[in-house]
C-alpha cells in the first residue's frame, strides 16, 4: 500500500467507492497493551480480511482516511480508515459519522451492526 490509488482500490474490494481528494494521513501509535475498548476495536479490524493490530504494539503507523461516498446507512456518512506500516495493510475499518463508531471495512460481512 504505498499509493492513495492502491488504497482507494482496496477499499472498492471491499464495496465502498471513496473520494481521492479527501486523503488525509497522520501518524499514529498502536498502544502497547490493549485494554477493553482497543480489544474490542481490534476484533472489528479483524472482521476485514483477518488482519490484526496485536504484531504492531507500541509501533507507529499511518492511518489514511478516506470519504466513503456511497455510504447511506440510517442518513449517516462514513469514512474508510487504513492503518499502514512500512507499506503493508495491517488495519482496515469504517469510522461512521457523526458518531465515530467503528465497523468492519466490508458490505459482505454478516452479522455486523451496520448491515442489520
Amino acid at each position: 500500500m504505498s499509493t492513495t490509488q492502491q488504497m482507494a482500490d482496496y477499499i472498492l474490494s471491499k464495496g465502498y467507492t471513496v473520494d481521492l481528494q479527501s486523503a488525509q494521513v497522520k501518524e499514529v501509535r498502536i498502544p502497547k497493551k490493549f485494554d477493553a475498548e482497543f480489544s474490542n476495536f481490534n476484533e472489528k479490524i479483524m472482521g476485514t480480511d483477518g488482519l490484526s493490530l496485536e504484531k504492531y504494539k507500541n509501533d507507529k503507523v499511518s492511518k489514511w482516511t478516506f470519504d466513503i461516498v456511497d455510504y447511506d446507512v440510517e442518513g449517516k456518512t462514513a469514512v474508510a480508515a487504513l492503518l499502514v506500516h512500512k507499506e503493508k495493510l495491517i488495519g482496515a475499518y469504517i469510522i461512521q459519522q457523526p458518531d465515530g463508531t467503528a465497523h468492519p471495512l466490508s458490505k459482505d460481512i454478516p452479522g455486523t451492526d451496520i448491515l442489520e
